[in-house]
């Protein structure tokens, strides 16, 4: 998700509540620096560096909500 992403999915929250649950997945490995996922199309390597990044983010939520 990038922060264009963000913005839009934060716009559909009806409520604080909702808003709360919203946040990009990569400050589950660096916390409060936004960091957002890249497009993979635009870099020779792309789709090997954002799965990397995605591997990393789902380890943290594992550890999180397991």
């Amino acid at each position: 998700m990038d922060q264009s992403n963000y913005t839009n999915i934060l716009k559909l929250a009806k409520d604080p509540s909702q808003e709360e649950k919203v946040f990009l997945i990569m400050n589950l490995v660096s916390p409060d620096q936004g960091i957002s996922v890249p497009d993979p199309y635009w870099n020779d390597n792309g789709f090997v560096e954002v799965f990397e990044m995605l591997d990393q983010a789902c380890d943290r939520i594992i550890e999180r909500w397991t």
